[in-house]
């Protein structure tokens, strides 16, 4: 993997972790937590902490009675200082740490999208392009939005369709280098979503492939996400056979972790991953 970060030789990397900065996990770990074990097993961490630019400028009222949580602004007031000024000490002490963003695409947000990877383009060292919200306060990765969503559109296929478009808008934008977890509308397949199967036949793995494909038609970086592990869907973002199918993309390895347990016990999960990313290049 010829990363566009500079990694230490024989060192794993896991470019997808988070800490309390992230706006799901306000109580979460700090980001020198992940320190000790990420040095002891050799892995270098690119720390991806969400940013959503409209929940950063402001808190919003949520429209739905439903909501029991919704985005909070993490970089309230001096925050967004306070965490520039830590990344930075944090990489004066560790060789083995890049930081970057988590950020939310939404086709009304372009410009302002734009203007924000414009000014902090090289405070960073990468940024991801990511896809949770269809709309507003409704993200298909948490269940009782996934129900409400598919209640709207009359079917979970209506939804797979809209979140991919979506997909493609986000690549097409010019905005990213890379994008993250890119079918993770897929988590829940196998508990309220049946059948998971369907995602590898043509109806399904169809909108996969051909992210996939433009990906590689516009250079960008395509995560090899971990985190299904820890849902129903039990198998990586994109599935195995579809990295290996694709060996000319570009691909980099994210657990997706927001604890230190998670981490520690995704280890394993993570060496392998590079491992079989390695082997594409051979």
């Amino acid at each position: 993997m010829e990363l566009p970060i500079k990694i230490k030789t024989n060192w794993d990397v896991d470019l997808h972790v988070h800490n309390k900065w992230s706006l799901d996990i306000p109580n979460g770990p700090k980001a020198e937590d992940y320190m000790e074990f990420a040095e002891k097993n050799k892995i270098h961490i690119g720390f991806l902490d969400h940013y959503e630019v409209l929940y950063q400028k402001k808190n919003l009222e949520c429209p739905f009675e439903d909501k029991k949580w919704v985005p909070i602004n993490t970089f309230a007031g001096d925050n967004w200082n306070k965490y520039l000024e830590e990344l930075d000490d944090l990489k004066n002490n560790y060789s083995f740490v890049s930081t970057g963003l988590e950020i939310d695409y939404a086709s009304d947000d372009e410009g302002e999208l734009s203007d924000f990877i414009k000014e902090y383009g090289s405070t960073f060292d990468f940024f991801v392009g990511t896809l949770h919200e269809l709309e507003r306060f409704r993200p298909v990765t948490l269940v009782s939005d996934l129900r409400a969503l598919i209640k709207k559109h009359g079917s979970f296929k209506a939804i797979v369709e809209i979140y991919f478009d979506l997909q493609e808008k986000m690549i097409k934008s010019g905005l990213f280098t890379a994008i993250a977890h890119i079918d993770t509308i897929y988590r829940y397949c196998g508990s309220i979503i049946p059948h998971e199967d369907k995602f590898q036949n043509s109806e399904y793995g169809g909108y996969t492939q051909r992210v996939i494909e433009l990906c590689i038609e516009n250079d960008i970086w395509i995560e090899y996400n971990l985190s299904g592990f820890r849902y129903s869907v039990n198998r990586p973002f994109p599935p195995e056979e579809m990295v290996k199918k694709n060996s000319s993309a570009k691909w980099f390895v994210g657990s997706d972790c927001h604890t230190i347990p998670t981490f520690n016990k995704f280890v394993p999960n993570i060496k392998k991953a590079n491992a079989l990313l390695r082997s594409l290049q051979n």
